[in-house]
């Protein structure tokens, strides 16, 4: 069930209230009425920046996703392009991988040049300074927006298939590809040292199910199954590829004796 307003599901059982845009749900038209079509969506401070300013945009942008993301993605237009959501989604994105790999080189540097000593020959060891010191962050650096892109459409394809396969896209390939871009809103969180990049992939799953249900009027449970769906199939794939290496390492030094 889908709140006639703004067209995000609804808690089951239903409140009198929407809980996304505040419509009194029992004064609402019947569900079969023809007024009952959804109105157009408030639209996003990032969509708005032509007005309110490009960095306040930025800002008031992540804020919501991060802070009310309920809210944010209800609001959100599920058509009008996706330029403006990738762009978005390569800024932040971009700065939580350049902020995962300054921190991994102050993490090497205090830890010293041990891991250069594990290179076996001589290439290796000459190789390895460069790549665990600035060489390596600038190639990151330059290179993170082109792997951000990449994950931004194979992300958005991967869980709108699923959305397919259970019946939940109820919208265009776009409004899946926009709460995809939005939810990298999540990678600021990167900035907590040690810790940042785990809380970041769990949050980045929970935008991602908030933003999916909000975006298709669907429940949270579709959307869940088609955000985790897809890890748990990669998990699973991996763990068969491990087993299946750690069997032909075992029959192989079986025959070795």
């Amino acid at each position: 069930m889908t709140c006639p307003s703004c067209g995000a599901a609804l808690p089951e059982p239903p409140e009198r209230f929407c809980p996304h845009c505040g419509a009194d749900l029992e004064a609402a038209p019947a569900a079969d009425s023809p007024l009952t079509t959804p109105r157009p969506r408030p639209g996003t401070p990032w969509e708005d920046r032509g007005r309110i300013g490009f960095v306040p945009a930025l800002v008031e942008t992540t804020q919501k996703v991060l802070t009310r993301p309920s809210e944010f993605f209800a609001s959100m237009p599920v058509t009008g392009g996706i330029g403006g959501p990738l762009l978005y989604g390569i800024l932040i994105g971009t700065l939580g991988v350049i902020v995962a790999a300054v921190y991994r080189e102050v993490f090497q540097a205090l830890v010293g040049s041990t891991f250069a000593g594990l290179g076996s020959s001589a290439e290796m060891r000459r190789v390895m300074p460069f790549l665990m010191g600035g060489v390596g962050l600038v190639v990151q650096v330059v290179f993170s927006p082109i792997f951000v892109i990449l994950g931004l459409f194979v992300v958005a394809a991967i869980a709108h298939l699923f959305l397919l396969l259970f019946g939940g896209a109820r919208r265009g390939f776009e409004a899946t590809f926009r709460v995809v871009c939005y939810s990298e809103a999540a990678a600021v969180i990167n900035i907590i040292p040690l810790c940042g990049g785990a809380i970041s992939a769990v949050y980045y799953l929970v935008l991602g199910i908030i933003g999916l249900a909000a975006a298709h009027g669907i429940g949270k449970g579709t959307a869940a199954a088609a955000v985790l769906l897809p890890l748990v199939l990669l998990c699973c794939c991996c763990a068969g590829a491990g087993l299946l290496a750690a069997g032909s390492l075992a029959s192989f030094l079986s025959h070795m004796k």
